[in-house]
């Protein structure tokens, strides 16, 4: 799989929606808190990148996190820590 196809398989849950916050928590092996918004980015294979909500005088935003290993990675750009994830899961043999 390409680092492209590996991109188009994302897909957005959020646990405000029951369903997507079942699947969340099998996804993570936790329960999604109640009282806030969680979201997540899922790609192939169930694997994922949190978003965080970043709240901002101008205007609202999300950072990334990701947690590879005993890494931990915080960025305000998607893409980098997609390129991450694909490089640590070896998504090219998928």
């Amino acid at each position: 799989m390409t680092f492209k196809e590996f991109q188009n398989t994302a897909r957005l849950l959020c646990n405000i929606l029951p369903h997507n916050a079942l699947e969340m928590e099998r996804i993570t092996e936790q329960k999604p808190h109640t009282d806030e918004h969680e979201y997540l980015l899922v790609y192939a294979k169930d694997l994922y990148i949190n978003l965080e909500m970043q709240f901002d005088p101008e205007a609202d935003f999300f950072s990334y996190y990701l947690v590879l290993g005993n890494e931990e990675y915080v960025r305000d750009d998607r893409e980098s820590l997609e390129r991450e994830l694909y490089e640590y899961c070896d998504v090219k043999n998928f």
